[in-house]
């Protein structure tokens, strides 16, 4: 049941109201004495120091966020911008005036400006904008880069120590040659054992590690652990649910089926759904619902609760809104977020098609042709392709997948116009279709030539093919025959045996087609059809009756 709690709560430490930080105070103002050259010097238009406050003098790791300093000074005093950087160091004195610890701009914690009017001492704080992690283990170094240009007497900061103490401070100060190089700043001025009282206001690292009550209900437990600061303080946290806990998903509108939906090319390999013309559209298409409380089922909203990622065959993920829409099947991985957590599956797949749009007067039929595999699951289409020519008749043969480059023909079996989808599909492991070679087809308009004394052309009306006597223009993606030798002046369609796919009746009782390897017509694998409609069987496109 542990595993239970750890997938189902995942515990966030968000805020901490009044949580305790200390205040080290190194140096004391009783007692205390004050310099010109510590922190900066205002003497002078640039000035650089190094101090160094041990570990034992701060006793204590976390991270430093506020440093305080005491100074005076007078109403002439310019403002001073200056930068403050802090490291640790093992060293734990300045042993020469060459002596600096090379710093760089990573480790500087703070830059501002000061201006310093009051005539007595006055603590200054400044809130670092990095604050600083600090071991514990090790001294720590502080250092001040006056670059203000100008001079004006009067700075001065509080400082402790007396003589014969450790020299733990380093100072320099010019006026030309422009602020000081942190990483080389040349010969000091001088060193001394006198430091700048300072106040590091510090977050401890350590606390108290707290385990709430627990409490079983069911399947679920409210147990959760964090840590709490080393001091009384208010820990502000939120429980965050587990994706894979009683959620499910799905793509469209059920749950047990494959999502399709057809694509149109609206530039090179740019695709979009068509129907669809916001964006509020395509996320709608992504359902998920939260179930751990059965009886009022959560619907989680995109973008807030919860990210899609697209996973195509290869395993490929795509950012939802940077999808192409490009067509194929594709899986989705709902993403957590706010106050959700973790990663699901979508229950279901989705399948994008590209799709072609033929209209058919009522009981007649038209010419078609495509350089792509097509195929309808439209009730009354019928698929035919002229296979033999004879004397006034053309043999039509049934399919139920038409090859790319395969000209033929949709008949209406319906007593209305109708409108009929064509899907494009890929031609992998497709019986090849001998049709009659003088069965024509163009993808652009062109021109049936007339009609020769070697070469009958023949255009079709609908229901017949016609001799062509004068030369005719003809529609993109249409077909004709053009015969050898042929006196007749129209070809009657005589309809065959059908071709191309072979046919499989659906019994489920049947243990071999049971057993059998099954593909759905977009490539899912599935175990057996639980439907009509054509399928892959062991490398070979059928249809199931």
């Amino acid at each position: 049941m542990r595993n239970k709690i750890l997938s189902l709560l995942v515990l966030l430490l968000t805020a901490a109201t009044g949580a305790w930080a200390d205040e080290v105070t190194i140096g004391s103002l009783n007692g205390a004495g004050n310099n010109s050259y510590l922190p900066m010097n205002s003497l002078y238009n640039y000035s650089f120091t190094e101090q160094i406050y041990t570990a034992d003098e701060i006793g204590m790791e976390g991270t430093i966020n506020a440093i305080t300093l005491w100074m005076y000074g007078n109403e002439n005093l310019y403002e001073i911008p200056f930068d403050i950087y802090m490291v640790e160091v093992d060293k734990d004195a300045f042993e020469s005036t060459t002596d600096w610890v090379p710093l760089t701009e990573s480790d500087k914690v703070y830059s501002g400006n000061v201006t310093v009017h009051n005539a007595e001492a006055q603590a200054y704080t400044f809130t670092l904008s990095t604050p600083f992690e600090y071991s514990g283990t090790k001294n720590l170094l502080i250092a001040f880069n006056n670059k203000t240009g100008n001079w004006k007497s009067g700075l001065n900061g509080m400082v402790f120590g007396a003589n014969g103490d450790p020299v733990r401070a380093i100072y320099a100060r010019r006026d030309n040659g422009g602020s000081y190089d942190i990483a080389n700043p040349g010969a000091a001025t001088d060193r001394t054992y006198s430091r700048n009282v300072v106040e590091l206001e510090i977050t401890p690292t350590t606390g108290l590690e707290v385990t709430t009550n627990a409490k079983e209900e069911g399947d679920c437990f409210t147990e959760a652990s964090f840590t709490m600061p080393a001091s009384d303080a208010t820990v502000k946290f939120k429980m965050v649910r587990d994706m894979e806990y009683k959620v499910n998903a799905y793509v469209g509108d059920n749950a047990d089926a494959t999502y399709r939906h057809r694509v149109e090319l609206v530039g090179n390999n740019i695709y979009k759904p068509m129907g669809i013309t916001n964006n509020a559209q395509i996320t709608a298409l992504f359902n998920v619902v939260d179930y751990i409380d059965a009886e009022n089922p959560k619907t989680l909203v995109y973008g807030t609760d919860f990210t899609v990622a697209i996973v195509d065959k290869d395993e490929n993920e795509t950012n939802a809104a940077e999808f192409n829409f490009a067509p194929g099947t594709y899986t989705v991985k709902i993403i957590g977020k706010g106050n959700y957590d973790g990663v699901i599956d979508s229950q279901n797949a989705f399948w994008l098609y590209l799709g072609v749009d033929i209209t058919v007067p009522a009981g007649e039929l038209v010419t078609y042709y495509s350089d792509e595999t097509l195929y309808t699951e439209e009730e009354d289409a019928e698929i035919y392709t002229i296979t033999d020519v004879s004397g006034t008749e053309a043999t039509a043969t049934e399919l139920t997948i038409v090859p790319a480059n395969t000209p033929f023909l949709v008949k209406n079996t319906a007593d209305e116009k109708k409108t009929f989808l064509f899907i494009v599909t890929d031609g992998d492991q497709l019986p090849a279709v001998n049709y009659y070679p003088g069965f024509t087809g163009t993808l652009n308009a062109t021109t049936i030539d007339a009609s020769t004394a070697d070469q009958t052309n023949y255009a079709f009306n609908g229901k017949e093919f016609v001799y062509v006597k004068n030369a005719i223009r003809i529609g993109a993606h249409k077909a004709w025959l053009e015969v050898a030798n042929a006196n007749a002046r129209a070809l009657t369609i005589v309809f065959g045996e059908a071709t191309g796919v072979e046919s499989v009746e659906l019994r489920t009782e049947n243990g071999e087609f049971a057993t059998a390897t099954w593909y759905t017509i977009d490539g899912r694998k599935i175990a057996a059809p639980t439907k009509k409609g054509i399928y892959i069987l062991n490398g070979k496109k059928v249809v199931v009756k």
